[in-house]
């Protein structure tokens, strides 16, 4: 999925439309529609703005994949390297799971959590 496609699908996720993503961001809607049809790339700024607003991660908004930065030991600064962990890519049902679960509170996130858990039999 592209970087277009995976903007649509969160509007649709959360039931914004087009304008009022772009009444919200302050993206140019024909912009945001460039951006949608893949007639556009992003800059940084305005993909930054859409994650933000989408309230995704913005690594997998720009790439698709989910980025698991190395455990940092205290006191030291992460440097980035070629042992960092890049998920490989998700299915559509997998990407939308992630895009509604990011959109939940923290503790809507941890009971959802809990139930899969159990759901899987590591309760």
């Amino acid at each position: 999925m592209k970087f277009g496609k995976r903007i649509l699908s969160c509007l649709k996720s959360a039931g914004i439309s087009q304008k009022a993503a772009s009444q919200e961001t302050g993206i140019p809607q024909s912009t945001l529609s460039d951006l949608i049809k893949g007639k556009k790339e992003p800059g940084i700024s305005r993909a930054r703005i859409l994650a933000e607003f989408l309230e995704v991660d913005l690594h997998w908004l720009i790439t698709g994949s989910t980025f698991y930065p190395l455990p940092q030991t205290e006191g030291e600064v992460a440097e980035p390297s070629a042992d960092a962990a890049y998920e490989t890519p998700l299915d559509d049902t997998s990407r939308e799971f992630l895009a509604l679960f990011a959109r939940l509170k923290a503790s809507d996130r941890d009971l959802l959590l809990d139930m899969m858990r159990r759901m899987a039999g590591q309760s």
